[in-house]
């Protein structure tokens, strides 16, 4: 059961990763004011992606009872 709990932790680590990319664009594209769009682009994309971590959190949970 623990190699699941890692493939678990392993999806939340590259979400965590996802965000801290987000956060460093975020202030460098502050600075450049017409990269702002690209900024919505990659906010969009997080938002869409923040339901489908959870979906896979339980659905993991679920098949696999960890």
């Amino acid at each position: 059961m623990q190699s699941w709990s890692i493939c678990i932790s392993s999806i939340q680590v590259i979400f965590v990763m996802m965000s801290l990319v987000y956060r460093i664009l975020c202030a460098k594209l502050s600075m450049n004011s017409g990269l702002r769009n690209l900024q919505g682009i990659i906010l969009s994309l997080l938002v869409m992606l923040a339901p489908f971590q959870w979906k896979w959190k339980r659905k993991l949970s679920k098949w696999w009872g960890c």
